[in-house]
């Protein structure tokens, strides 16, 4: 499915993570995507780290909502913060 807007993207991305649906979150990513796991820490790139970090991520939290705090835009490209 392809997605539209940034928000469509958030929306999307917290249904497959409260259904617990990892390759639908790591399908959201860019195949050379970086992910930061947590606030300080180096980014890890790529769908392995994206899948590792997501997977410890959904053990760890019961469940997500995220509120849209800025996206920055270039072209056909988004990056999201929330």
């Amino acid at each position: 499915m392809a997605v539209l807007e940034p928000r469509e993207l958030q929306e999307m991305w917290v249904r497959a993570f409260n259904e617990r649906d990892l390759e639908a979150l790591v399908d959201l990513y860019e195949t050379a995507a970086a992910i930061v796991p947590n606030t300080g820490a180096e980014p890890q790139w790529g769908h392995a780290a994206i899948r590792r970090i997501l997977k410890e991520l959904i053990a760890a939290e019961p469940w997500a909502e995220a509120q849209m705090l800025k996206v920055i835009r270039s072209g056909e490209i988004a990056q999201l913060y929330a």
